[in-house]
């Protein structure tokens, strides 16, 4: 919802679509957009596709004429929301998400076999 904000402070046109997670996410129309099939994703006057909220941002920063959303990009107060900003999309985030997300497979198993399990299904990531 911050890009939402964003360009509605910034005071320029946009349209904001509404996309099924589950299902036109996965179709090749949605893949041509971004391939990695995520939101967001920001569709430019001239065609092009932009994803990540951060790069979406960055985007919207440099055509803030009027400074309504933004600092002057050369100045320490930038520096700073652009440092605050690129913690709370990597660093405060992450202290939310387990250091290993993985799906067990049956309960009588040992926690190495449902590991094991989970791994060779796809269903676990091992963050270190």
């Amino acid at each position: 919802m911050g890009l939402v904000a964003a360009f509605e402070w910034l005071g320029k046109p946009y349209r904001l679509c509404r996309v099924d997670m589950l299902g036109e996410m996965r179709e090749p129309a949605y893949a041509r957009l971004n391939g990695r099939h995520e939101t967001p994703v920001l569709v430019t006057s001239d065609g092009r596709c932009l994803s990540e909220t951060m790069a979406i941002a960055r985007w919207l920063e440099a055509r803030d004429d009027e400074r309504r959303i933004s600092f002057d990009p050369l100045s320490a107060r930038a520096e700073r929301m652009w440092q605050l900003l690129g913690f709370l999309n990597t660093g405060y985030t992450a202290a939310y998400t387990p250091s290993r997300q993985c799906a067990s497979p049956r309960r009588s198993r040992t926690a190495k076999a449902r590991r094991a399990a989970a791994a060779s299904a796809g269903m676990c990531r091992w963050r270190r």
